[in-house]
């Protein structure tokens, strides 16, 4: 549960440019689910996903995999508790860019389904000008 430990274990092994070992250290560390259902406890978890989404789309050049990523951690966190725009709105500008902006609307019109949040708003607005803009 320590998951400073984790960031630096995944760190190392991202220098190693061994892609294998360290999806499976990313793997490993993401099965340690905070045990409370408190916001504070779940931060530093989250940034362990997007590092490893990152990693994927980044590093190993496997989209679909990174995709995979965000849709497993928005299935895990309690939505009806709390969320976590930062990752809503990383998600979306996955897809933004991919060129996917239809998708990247979507994952924004599901976050302000489920959490409306100013900031998300904003950017979903944003991404309306920019398909207008690309069509």
């Amino acid at each position: 549960m320590n998951y400073d430990t984790w960031f630096d274990y995944t760190r190392l092994e991202e220098s190693s440019n061994d892609l294998q070992k360290t999806r499976d250290i990313y793997e490993r560390a993401i099965t340690n689910i905070p045990p409370f259902n408190d916001k504070k406890y779940w931060r530093r978890y989250i940034f362990l996903w997007i590092n490893y989404a990152i990693f994927e789309e980044l590093t190993a050049k496997n989209i679909e995999r990174a995709s995979e990523i965000y849709k497993k951690v928005l299935d895990i966190i309690p939505h009806k508790i709390f969320t976590f725009s930062k990752l809503w709105i990383l998600y979306a500008h996955f897809f933004i860019r991919n060129k996917d902006i239809e998708q990247a609307r979507k994952i924004f019109g599901k976050s302000i389904g489920l959490c409306p949040r100013e900031k998300v708003i904003i950017l979903y607005k944003k991404s309306r000008f920019l398909e207008l803009m690309l069509n």
